[in-house]
């Protein structure tokens, strides 16, 4: 194994035999754009790195880093100012180091640093501390100043690995659970830390296979009005494992929006909570509306509103017996893209809700623009009703929904004190365990589209 100097200059190649076509193949150490060593040249020094370091008794440690916002600022930017960004993160990690450390360009807005010679672990600390303040410092691009949010994980030889692959490995493994956004946070691998990668891996691995195999099934959770009559229905999801049994939506939901998995997820709930709807009503039910959960990935796809469109044609549902719930956040991600999809739903007569209202950051001016018909408040607002009154902050929310022209929505409520004080405070629909449990379909057909009422209502004082 050689190294050669390639065509322009100061760049260097890594000369490989290709047995395949029986010469030899010559693949650059440096990344373009930023003049660092790329991936497969810091793994080669990493491991001469971690030889020396065997003999002389010292630690060398890996650190990655995730840059955060390129895609946003690609897009807004442009290309050029990106990578413009991105030799100015170079040059500051280059500048943050020891001078037997160094650094590499690993892929997209990804760098890793090489600590080589740690007397000490515990000397991380200080050195990874360099590298904060030199990122924490803004960036000039354009005449304006901006902040990058970076993901740092941090493993350690030979506790957290033997060998370059491994410790790359593991301290990508703790960046992914570094907080995004935080600037004063590098993530130590653990035990615990690899243990939950691998868990994400097979859950992806496997959700592939759950749509196919029919693993997921849908049950439905009603929505009662003030005097306890049916006014709709929340799919919710479930996925029954072969061999994990019963996963809960808020363990596999994440996994399948990183991964891209919510997008064919999505689309088959939109369209069997359409068909269920469908076949209720086919065998002689009154029609009832059915809320779905869109997620932020769905939303934002292109798409989005002809998957609804042609959803609702291919099942034959009437439009105006489907809402839609989306968060806060998701409709803030680009205000009026959000404006112009949730215009065409309306158009179509689907209903939009805003979910877990209250644990986002809309501001009123916004929420004015957005077309929607309800809000529904989370239901952590409802853990301080101890009395027979809502706290202000609900009544405040209850009140703005109303001057908007919005129904308020409920959900979590557990008993007859949160029930009588959310009706006091004039709340529209309720909705949790007081009127039932997450349904299967044939009990909601059997019971609750039978029922007049479906819970006793708390006397109004």
């Amino acid at each position: 194994m050689r190294t050669l100097f390639g065509p322009h200059r100061g760049a260097r190649f890594q000369s490989l035999f290709d047995a395949a076509s029986g010469t030899l193949a010559c693949y650059p150490q440096d990344d373009a754009l930023t003049g660092l060593p790329n991936r497969f040249a810091f793994e080669e020094r990493f491991a001469r790195a971690i030889a020396r370091a065997h003999w002389r008794g010292w630690f060398p440690a890996v650190v990655l880093i995730n840059i955060g916002h390129f895609r946003r600022i690609n897009a807004t930017l442009g290309h050029a100012m990106g990578d413009n960004l991105l030799r100015q993160v170079a040059r500051r990690l280059s500048g943050s180091l020891e001078p037997n450390d160094f650094v590499a360009r690993m892929s997209g807005s990804e760098f890793a640093l090489a600590l080589c010679r740690l007397e000490d672990p515990r000397d991380t600390a200080w050195k990874t501390g360099l590298v904060l303040d030199a990122l924490n410092k803004p960036f000039e691009v354009d005449d304006q100043q901006l902040y990058l949010p970076a993901c740092m994980g941090l493993s350690v030889y030979p506790e957290d690995g033997l060998d370059a692959e491994t410790l790359l490995r593991h301290a990508g493994a703790a960046a992914f659970r570094a907080a995004p956004g935080c600037r004063q946070q590098v993530v130590r691998f653990t035990r615990a830390i690899g243990e939950a990668a691998r868990t994400r891996l097979s859950l992806e691995t496997d959700m592939r296979r759950a749509l196919e195999g029919h693993e997921f099934r849908l049950l439905y959770q009603p929505q009662v009005d003030p005097e306890g009559r049916l006014a709709g229905l929340e799919a919710l999801l479930e996925w029954n494992h072969p061999r994990r049994g019963r996963i809960a939506p808020a363990e596999f939901i994440p996994i399948a929006e990183e991964s891209g998995m919510i997008v064919p997820i999505g689309a088959w709930v939109l369209g069997e909570a359409c068909r269920q709807n469908v076949e209720w009503q086919d065998t002689g039910h009154a029609p009832v509306r059915i809320s779905v959960n869109v997620s932020a990935v769905e939303f934002a796809r292109p798409d989005f509103v002809h998957m609804v469109t042609g959803t609702l044609s291919d099942t034959g549902l009437n439009p105006k017996w489907l809402a839609l719930e989306v968060t806060e956040s998701t409709l803030m991600r680009d205000v009026e893209e959000s404006v112009r999809r949730m215009t065409k739903l309306r158009g179509l007569g689907v209903r939009i809700a805003i979910d877990d209202f209250g644990t986002g950051y809309s501001s009123l001016a916004y929420l004015r623009r957005f077309p929607l018909d309800a809000l529904k408040i989370d239901r952590s607002f409802l853990l301080d009703v101890t009395s027979g009154t809502v706290t202000p902050l609900v009544e405040t929310v209850i009140r703005l929904a109303h001057g908007l022209g919005l129904r308020v929505v409920a959900e979590g409520v557990e008993n007859e004190r949160q029930l009588g004080a959310l009706r006091r405070a004039g709340c529209d629909l309720l909705q949790g365990h007081l009127f039932g449990q997450s349904l299967p379909p044939s009990t909601v057909a059997n019971s609750v589209l039978c029922q007049d009422r479906l819970a006793a209502m708390a006397p109004v004082n």
